[in-house]
């Protein structure tokens, strides 16, 4: 070759990494609900996909489940980002509770109490007390929210009672001065749980003392 080398000349273009910078959307979520979370790099303009755990390669992605989501960013010319993450929490849910008299009397009413949340809607009626007055017996059904505004229900059911038969027994009338002993019966009036049949009987008993009085 007379002594002469040959050489040959081959360029290596250097692509830049993409570089995430965030992952933007709401981290605190009530259970139930949806947020969107969305990946940036300093070179959005450079990237071809995304990759995250989920298996989903677009830019955004919509999440319920409260766990870590990690993200990558590969781009046009095939170079592969450091990874992000974030974590999606949930907030706490309320824990309603409704108090009052389960039954109602023939004729009456029952007075319940919502608890457990900062705000109450009765769905039934549409009011948003922290109390409601029952007339119908029936399923009862309270929804609270908290601070956070993550709502939960809760029902109670509502009983009629109908009108005891009562028989008060004993003397009639009497004497000035005298007393009179008066028994009562009737099969409702045996169950204690009746209170119904109770109010009956001390409403009874006082026109009976009304009247010899």
């Amino acid at each position: 070759n007379n002594g002469q080398c040959d050489s040959a000349h081959f360029s290596v273009e250097l692509s830049p990494r993409p570089r995430m910078m965030s992952i933007e959307g709401e981290k605190h979520i009530c259970p139930g609900e949806f947020t969107t979370f969305t990946a940036h790099t300093y070179e959005d303009s450079l990237i071809s996909h995304f990759v995250w755990n989920t298996k989903e390669t677009t830019q955004s992605i919509k999440v319920k489940d409260e766990s870590t989501y990690t993200v990558k960013a590969i781009s046009k010319y095939g170079c592969l980002s450091d990874s992000i993450s974030t974590e999606l929490i949930f907030y706490p849910t309320p824990t309603p509770t409704i108090s009052g008299v389960y039954e109602i009397c023939e004729g009456g009413s029952t007075t319940l109490h919502a608890q457990g949340g900062r705000s109450y809607l009765w769905p039934m009626t549409q009011e948003n007390t922290e109390e409601i007055t029952i007339r119908e017996p029936g399923e009862a059904i309270l929804r609270a929210w908290n601070e956070y505004g993550c709502a939960a229900d809760t029902s109670v059911h509502i009983a009629y009672r109908g009108k005891p038969n009562i028989r008060i027994k004993g003397e009639s009338s009497i004497c000035e001065g005298d007393s009179a002993q008066l028994s009562v019966t009737g099969d409702q009036f045996s169950k204690s749980s009746n209170r119904c049949a109770v109010f009956d009987v001390f409403k009874y008993i006082y026109i009976f003392y009304y009247i010899i009085n």
